[in-house]
């Protein structure tokens, strides 16, 4: 079994790294081969890059994984995947020696070994520039060693490598402080049975922490061990606003794939103090919470750069790694409950398994999370799981095995339910579910019917673009940013070539802060200029109007967007956006359950009561062709048809006269529709565009004219 499950993890590991290694860094991981690069070039205790965002630890692996590949003339990427596969090789023999010494039955060690050497997410790893190898690696030693203290006393050497381990995963991953806790625990029993060698332990910590703490010291003003910016109450705000969140490399997709919070009430107490919104909302606030732990552990895209939203693989990757959890839970829980059966080895591994479970769910139930930064929990339990399935082949009785088969249905498909009813919070996934599987809309829609309607439809900021930015209780747009990521609000407007346009809006910020809003035109490089932009860098905790007339320049495109963009680390406000100079488009025209947007465009959307129509009289000849011209813009798999038709009372009103627009790209696009008044047509009749969408659909640049007429 040892051989066996050893030769499994070397061959999905390498099928995994064929797919992923090839592949150059992006995102973070480009980002920790950047500052190994500095870190190399000119060492740890410097200014490197992102010092103040990124510990050094993980980096400095990297400098010696591309120290190595050019002393090797090797690809750098394969010999961080064979260093990082090697360690968690390694580890995970040293934990199987651990249950041993510690005295733990053989097979229990050997179905330990085989769940956590063999653990198909762990292995996703090796072949990225990521953290999570190294940490997941580094984890299952400090467990190793932690499990090794039960029984015999230990030299000083071994409390020293404890020591140092537990300070090393804190500065790869700073998350991991979630495991002091537990290595305290462990030196405090020991130093209770008179160990007092222990001590080395507590002391060996600090030495890794020494060189970030420097680092923090001398570049940037702040003594910690951990990272110089304030981080957590970011993580915990976007753990309100955000259920999970996943990066996309997928074509022509935003990489920010966020699962929004249908639980989210109060965004303005969310924002400004996320841990009082809990207390405050606690039933929603324990949804919020509850839905954290659940996307903790639930793998729906496991890998961590998704080339695919809806991969065919993902409801049996999600019902199987459900199956799984229950068993390593129901082993825990069976291993506590029935103690006689285990040994005191087993029920201290178990112990300090339960612990670190219940500490990394302290560090980041209340942050919006990656399906990676569950994988820590799941490899403790995939070893348990599997320690299960073994103890039932065993010795279960029939009942027993029943009862454990019933169990792990319940589980894969209870978890296959939530996990789709998640992925139906994140739009982009939703749009990908339902383009592979038409018939999936309905199914989803029933899982999600209880969903209150949309309360954005009628809002002003239902059109407009966001990125790491909210709308407020009082319809203000929240601009808030990570310090990397910018914090955007943009719309589409139609522009005419030097024409003078005005931008009037209100803005509040913090009295006394200096967090600069930009705000701009922009059509991509070529339409960027500073006559188009303006900034303000001044707040007085108040709101104050402001505004900037600028001339759109005798390079204007037809079509631009007015950006609101800033990297304030605190919350800025903007509320009543308006724009003047841009042409009435309306006029004579019905807006029933529609409104204009800023650029002068109809939005249609209903809040579940009626019809949302925009309609103006035409006038119609019989048996005449009619070409219907406009452009139209709706979110991707979210808002319901669009009907344009033709339409008088009385009996005007054939399915002859009318054409469906079904789906939508996100983007605005043109759309032509010919229709033939037919021999029944009246002198005058109404162009209708209608909808029941709950969801806004935009509508601009409405052309009706002969089809044979000039154009």
């Amino acid at each position: 079994m040892w051989l066996l499950a050893t030769a499994a993890a070397v061959l999905l590991a390498l099928l995994y790294g064929w797919h992923t290694v090839p592949k150059p860094p992006v995102y973070d991981a480009y980002g920790y081969r950047m500052i190994a690069q500095d870190i190399l070039e000119r060492g740890v205790l410097t200014k490197y890059l992102h010092s103040e965002l990124r510990t050094y630890g993980y980096p400095a692996f990297l400098s010696g994984v591309i120290r190595l590949s050019q002393a090797l003339h090797l690809p750098e990427r394969w010999v961080g995947f064979a260093a990082q596969l090697g360690l968690h090789l390694a580890t995970a023999a040293c934990l199987w020696l651990a249950l041993r010494r510690a005295g733990a039955r053989h097979w229990v060690a050997l179905a330990a070994y085989a769940g956590i050497v063999a653990h198909p997410f762990a292995l996703l790893y090796p072949g990225y520039f990521l953290t999570e190898s190294l940490s997941l690696s580094l984890g299952t030693l400090l467990l190793a060693a932690g499990i090794a203290t039960w029984g015999r006393p230990l030299p000083a050497w071994f409390w020293a490598a404890g020591g140092l381990v537990c300070g090393a995963l804190v500065m790869v991953r700073p998350a991991n402080v979630f495991l002091l806790p537990m290595w305290g625990l462990i030196t405090g029993l020991a130093l209770w049975r008179r160990q007092w060698i222990a001590l080395v332990a507590l002391v060996c910590i600090l030495i890794p922490w020494w060189p970030q703490w420097q680092n923090n010291r001398v570049f940037h003003g702040r003594s910690t061990p951990l990272v110089a910016s304030e981080l957590g109450p970011l993580m915990r705000m976007m753990g309100v606003m955000f259920l999970k969140y996943t990066t996309s490399i997928a074509p022509g997709t935003d990489p920010r794939v966020k699962y929004e919070n249908p639980f989210l009430v109060d965004i303005e107490a969310g924002v400004s103090d996320p841990l009082a919104w809990y207390i405050a909302h606690p039933t929603e606030g324990l949804k919020t919470w509850g839905s954290h732990v659940f996307n903790l552990l639930d793998q729906d895209l496991p890998l961590p750069y998704v080339e695919d939203l809806a991969p065919w693989y993902s409801p049996y990757v999600v019902a199987a790694n459900w199956a799984m959890v229950a068993l390593g839970l129901g082993t825990l829980a069976a291993a506590w409950r029935k103690r006689s059966a285990a040994t005191a080895a087993e029920r201290w591994a178990v112990f300090l398994v339960g612990a670190l479970i219940l500490g990394h769910l302290g560090v980041h139930s209340l942050s919006s999370v990656e399906s990676r930064y569950g994988v820590a929990m799941l490899v403790p339990l995939y070893g348990l799981g599997t320690v299960g399935i073994v103890s039932l082949y065993r010795d279960g009785r029939r009942s027993e095995r029943i009862l454990a088969v019933a169990l792990l249905l319940l589980a894969a498909g209870g978890g296959l339910t939530l996990s789709t009813w998640m992925r139906r919070q994140a739009p982009a996934i939703q749009a990908a579910m339902v383009e592979r599987n038409p018939q999936l809309d309905g199914i989803v829609e029933r899982l999600t019917s209880h969903r209150p309607i949309d309360t954005l439809c009628h809002s002003p900021w239902s059109t407009w673009h966001r990125s790491a930015a909210g709308v407020g209780a009082d319809e203000e747009a929240i601009l808030v940013s990570d310090g990397k990521q910018v914090s955007l609000i943009e719309h589409d407007i139609s522009l005419e070539p030097n024409r003078a346009y005005t931008v009037a809006f209100e803005v509040r910020g913090e009295k006394g802060s200096t967090e600069e809003l930009s705000v701009d035109l922009y059509a991509g490089p070529d339409y960027d200029h500073p006559d188009q932009n303006g900034v303000i860098r001044t707040h007085t905790g108040a709101y104050q109007p402001v505004s900037f007339t600028w001339n759109s320049g005798p390079d204007a495109p037809p079509t631009a967007r007015l950006r609101f963009a800033s990297l304030a680390r605190r919350p800025l406000r903007v509320r009543n956006v308006q724009i003047t100079g841009v042409p009435e488009a309306w006029a004579g025209w019905t807006l029933d359950n529609v409104r204009k947007g800023v650029a002068q465009e109809a939005v249609l959307c209903t809040p579940g009561v009626g019809v949302s129509v925009l309609s103006q009289p035409v006038a119609l000849e019989k048996n005449t062709a009619y070409l219907v011209s406009f452009e139209v813009r709706g979110p991707v798999g979210k808002a319901q048809a669009l009907s344009v038709d033709l339409y008088a009372l009385p009996g005007y009103d054939q399915s002859e006269q009318n054409r469906l627009l079904p789906t939508y790209s996100g983007q605005f696009e043109a759309k032509e529709f010919l229709i033939n008044a037919g021999p029944h047509a009246p002198p005058r009749a109404e162009l209708r565009f209608a909808t029941l969408s709950q969801k806004p659909i935009q509508v601009r640049r409405v052309q009706f004219r002969k089809a044979d007429s000039p154009r």
